[in-house]
């Protein structure tokens, strides 16, 4: 069989590391198959790009098909919402796309995924800050919703939001395939010695929630009386740079003793922090999975998530939650963590929330990928 995949998708820094890592075990899996990896610019240009291809490079059953136009030129076109923005010429049996981009009407059938609709819920819930990348978004995700043959969601919760927004869509056209995380996660020692701060780690935008986590955080701080053996916070993010209202608020929250911003660190070092710290605190205002809920819990870590369906879903009963919205709900969790820390965890729940997480590893999600892709090309 010959699959086709868009890969341009793969260019983002924290979410398409799932995407990534379930097509690598994907290619190694299906060996028989013939895999046409698709970009429209020199991936050996991009760091995620061509570190993927670089970690596929000893299978031999695929090749790159550079097709134009160029990823400057099809952006413009969906900003102008060409519904061809995307189309692709290329023989194949299936088409598959980490995302939601259309990719024409000769290539069928096509395999979408989709991992929230966060754009549909208003700009303080989206990644996209500019109203006119937000519409363009829009109509890249409402495109590939309506014309697309199959959608992988990444959830329940992400079905659920769609079936809401399009109500007339046949929910067999919908399939749920959980993302997965590296093997690399679940081979540190969940029982080494643990540091005195908390972590948030990914790519800071306003659904994330960052402004009401810090000033949860300080609100718990106060009330251990502004302890200096309370643990500090570490956020590590992916963003070119650190958005100037962020760190305004840590001065005006007066963190500094307290508060570490850390660009974006290697998966070794990531697993690092993370295995040695006292949690993650993720008190998303909106997500459709939840990567690092799992990842933490892979290092045996306690999580603080918000209580939204996506994160109830992910987390289960492994997890701690409290309310996105207020940040005396998020102190009150830490708080709690600070105090407890101890008796929530021990050797053994540290194995149990490891055994957990191993739920969602990327050759689960690729065998799912893999039953899909047989469904869609034989017309199940």
């Amino acid at each position: 069989m010959r699959i086709a995949v868009y890969c341009e998708p793969l260019c983002v820094a924290t979410s398409a590391n799932p995407g990534r890592g379930m097509l690598r075990e994907l290619i190694r899996m299906r060996d028989q198959d013939f895999f046409l990896l698709i970009t429209r610019s020199d991936y050996k240009k991009d760091y995620y790009l061509n570190g993927f291809f670089e970690s596929i490079r000893e299978y031999k059953n695929w090749e790159v098909r550079r097709l134009k136009p160029s990823r400057r030129v099809v952006n413009i076109k969906a900003l102008f919402k060409n519904k061809n923005y995307c189309k692709i010429n290329l023989n194949a049996d299936v088409y598959l796309n980490m995302d939601c981009d259309y990719l024409g009407k000769t290539a069928k059938p096509l395999i979408v995924t989709l991992a929230d609709l966060s754009v549909f819920k208003g700009i303080n819930s989206s990644t996209y800050s500019r109203r006119i990348n937000l519409w363009a978004r829009r109509f890249i995700l409402d495109t590939g919703i309506r014309l697309s043959d199959r959608i992988a969601a990444i959830s329940h919760s992400t079905k659920n939001d769609l079936l809401d927004f399009y109500p007339g869509l046949d929910s067999d056209k919908v399939s749920i395939i959980y993302n997965g995380i590296a093997n690399e996660w679940f081979e540190g020692d969940i029982n080494g010695i643990k540091y005195p701060y908390y972590v948030w780690w990914g790519f800071i935008s306003s659904r994330k929630n960052i402004d009401r986590l810090l000033c949860g955080y300080r609100e718990a701080w106060r009330k251990s009386g502004f302890s200096e053996s309370f643990s500090s916070l570490k956020i590590i993010f992916s963003n070119q740079t650190l958005p100037n209202e962020l760190m305004a608020l840590s001065k005006e929250l007066k963190l500094d003793s307290k508060l570490q911003f850390i660009p974006s660190l290697n998966l070794p070092d990531l697993i690092k922090t993370v295995t040695g710290s006292r949690g993650l605190i993720f008190p998303s205002n909106t997500e459709g999975f939840g990567v690092p809920v799992i990842e933490a819990l892979a290092c045996g870590r306690p999580v603080i998530g918000s209580s939204i369906p996506a994160i109830a879903e992910v987390g289960g009963k492994f997890i701690a939650y409290c309310d996105p919205a207020s940040p005396i709900s998020i102190a009150n969790e830490i708080s709690s963590l600070e105090e407890i820390g101890k008796d929530i965890d021990s050797p053994d729940i540290r194995r149990d929330r490891r055994e957990y997480a191993r739920r969602f590893t990327l050759e689960s999600a690729a065998q799912n990928y893999s039953q899909l892709i047989d469904q869609t090309a034989s017309g199940l």
